[in-house]
This record gives C-alpha cells, sequence and structure tokens, in this order.
C-alpha cells in the first residue's frame, strides 16, 4: 500500500513540474473541492487578461461618468472654467433656432478640446460673428471685443454677463491682456479675432503679430475658425437664405521652443494665416 501512495506520490509531482502549480476552487453547491491543472504560463497569460479587461472596464466606466459631468444638464454644453449662468441658459435653445434660421454648416467642432486652454482664431467679416461662432462650439468662449461696444451701457453689461470683456484697440492694453491670460490660466476658452477688424470684402486682413502671444503660453491649444457668409446675413437681403458656414481647423502645431520668443510669434502669425486661407479654400461660398 505504501508503495502505491509513493508511486502515485511521484506522479503528481512530475504532473505539477509539467503544468505548473495547481489551482483549486470550492464548489458552493457540492460542497467538494475541484482540483484545476494548467501550465503555468498560461494561468499567468488568463489572469493578466482578465486583470486588463477588468482595469478596462473600470476605466471606461469612470471615463463615462466623467463625460456626463463635464457637461452641463439642461444645455449639454461641455462644461468649463469661467462659465456664465446666462450663456448657459442661452445655450439651451438658441443653438437650434440660430441654425435652422441662418441654414448653418458646421464642420471640424471635434477639433476644439474638451478641456483645457483653448484659443479660437477666428476670421472677421460681421458684428454677429461672435454669435455664430459661439453656437457653433461646444464651449463657452470668452471673446475679448472693441471697448466702443460698452459706450452703450446696457449692451456692456450684457456681453460683460457672457464673458466677454473689453480691449482698447490700438494701444497696448494691459488689462485686457491679463484678462486674456486669466481666461487662458483657467484653462477656458478664448475667442479672437487677430485681423482687428471686420473684413466685408472676403479677402482675409493681416493677422496682428500680438495676438500670437497668447498662443505661445504653454499648455495653450490654438485652433483656426474660418466663417463664411456671415458678413450678408442682415446687410444684403438677396443672400439672406443662403447658407452660413463656420469650420474649426486642426489645432496649430507650434515652432519649435528653443527659436527665440519673437520669431516664434511670427512663425506661429504665418502658420495661423496659412491655416485660414487653406480653410477659406476648401470652404464653399454661397
Amino acid at each position: 500500500m505504501s508503495g502505491f501512495e509513493d508511486k502515485k506520490r511521484r506522479n503528481s509531482s512530475a504532473i505539477s513540474r509539467i503544468f505548473g502549480k495547481k489551482g483549486a476552487a470550492i464548489d458552493a453547491a457540492k460542497g467538494t473541492r475541484r482540483v484545476f491543472l494548467q501550465p503555468a504560463k498560461e494561468t499567468a497569460s488568463v489572469m493578466a487578461s482578465n486583470e486588463a479587461v477588468v482595469m478596462q472596464r473600470d476605466f471606461v466606466s469612470e471615463s463615462g461618468l466623467t463625460n456626463k459631468k463635464r457637461r452641463w444638464p439642461l444645455s449639454r454644453m461641455i462644461r468649463s472654467p469661467q462659465d456664465t449662468w446666462l450663456y448657459r441658459f442661452l445655450y439651451t435653445f438658441l443653438p437650434a433656432i440660430w441654425k435652422l434660421t441662418h441654414r448653418m454648416e458646421i464642420r471640424g467642432v471635434e477639433n476644439i478640446p474638451a478641456e483645457g486652454a483653448v484659443i479660437l482664431a477666428c476670421n472677421h467679416r460681421s458684428n454677429w460673428d461672435p454669435f455664430f461662432v459661439g453656437i457653433s462650439a461646444n464651449r463657452q468662449i470668452h471673446f475679448m471685443a472693441k471697448k466702443e461696444l460698452w459706450k452703450v451701457s446696457l449692451l456692456g453689461k450684457l456681453i460683460e454677463a457672457l464673458g466677454t470683456f473689453p480691449v482698447n484697440r490700438g494701444t497696448a492694453d494691459r488689462q485686457a491682456v491679463r484678462k486674456a491670460h486669466e481666461v487662458l490660466d483657467a484653462g477656458a476658452v478664448l475667442g479672437l479675432f487677430p485681423e482687428g477688424r471686420r473684413c466685408r470684402d472676403g479677402v482675409l486682413g493681416e493677422i496682428s503679430p500680438g495676438v500670437t502671444f497668447f498662443s505661445l503660453q504653454e499648455g495653450v491649444v490654438t485652433i483656426p475658425v474660418f466663417m463664411e457668409g456671415t458678413e450678408r446675413r442682415f446687410y444684403n437681403s438677396r443672400s439672406r437664405f443662403k447658407k452660413v458656414w463656420v469650420t474649426f481647423g486642426k489645432p496649430l502645431e507650434l515652432p519649435p521652443l528653443d527659436m527665440p520668443r519673437n520669431k516664434r510669434a511670427e512663425s506661429t502669425r504665418k502658420l495661423l494665416e496659412q491655416a485660414l486661407y487653406s480653410l477659406a479654400e476648401k470652404t464653399p461660398k454661397g
């Protein structure tokens, strides 16, 4: 009997060396002990695979929860720092009406990062451009607007409640520059019109080199935005029923950090100019 047990023990030891360590599970229903023999490498592979699946599921569920939290409940606008209540309220219903009324075609919204500091550098055709861009984007935009708009007290308070702030054009407005940096430092979206004035003739104006300095701030993503047709919506009755196009381009690839700051700004200005011209060529007219 002892010889049989010794032989059985040797066989079991040999099997363990070939297949690896034994794993056991308790069958709760029968109260019996079941033994599973698997190759060691295969067992490790399966365990690693199962852990990866669990981790992936946890990541997906957390990501989905984060995405739900990142949007405001009614407007479905993506949450950003410094969002204002009036902007959120208008965003709940105005985009649908505005898009339908002006037959808007919007492209490239997915190029806007869902979080972090962003600059939307737009061409300028009409005083209504901020409305067209704001309705097209999925995050609140804080526009830098000409100070003259604040001469009408009620208008100034209204647009300020929408997150807009004044800039004194033609001068080095330090207060406006400081406010722009505050918006970007908070991780919000800054809206700029680099041409500095409206160009209703359809030709892009000269890009101001000073504007591109904001793009050089660390962690800031710059998106070129081109609009077509906004200049004729309220000034030309025969063109009111033509489409308005708003196109968000891909983020600019900034020059290397080892370049002098002035040269980086000038290079960024040229990149932005080229990007806007490229979007203009791809945008249908009328």
